[in-house]
């Protein structure tokens, strides 16, 4: 989930370079949609973001049944304090701040993969998906902002 295109794009890419397979959505409704929907591994959320921004958007899918257990991914611009303290209490996982390296965040997200995949499948084959929200029109990929 993220509205810098490019970040996105060579994100998505690096994921499924790595087997993954990335889904996308360009605004929190949409993003809950998806989830409930697809119910991917991880979702990579941003905070700013049209129509429901990126706090109520983690609120809405730790409260729902069928994503309460999908691990959320912060990445975004507002690294203050504050904002890593609403995220943690609020359900997320991880929390990282840009500008970000795409190799870095990539390394990151599958590392959380291949732990919900350890976690959560005896299917060594199991297949990830990660659900990634961009703010603007559309495109594939990861982050939000």
């Amino acid at each position: 989930m993220d509205d810098d295109r490019s970040l996105v794009r060579v994100i998505e890419r690096i994921l499924e370079k790595g087997g993954f397979e990335v889904l996308t959505a360009f605004d929190g409704l949409e993003g809950l949609r998806k989830a409930q929907e697809e119910k991917p591994d991880v979702i990579v959320l941003d905070i700013f973001m049209p129509d429901m921004d990126g706090y109520t958007t983690l609120w809405e899918l730790k409260k729902a049944t069928a994503t309460k257990d999908i691990p959320v991914v912060m990445l975004t611009a507002a690294g203050s304090y504050l904002n890593k303290r609403i995220a943690r209490d609020s359900g997320a996982v991880a929390y990282i701040t840009k500008p970000v390296n795409p190799s870095q965040l990539a390394d990151a997200v599958v590392s959380l993969l291949e732990t919900s995949r350890q976690s959560h499948s005896s299917d060594s084959t199991a297949h990830a998906e990660v659900c990634t929200q961009a703010e603007g029109e559309s495109t594939h990929g990861l982050g939000r902002e």
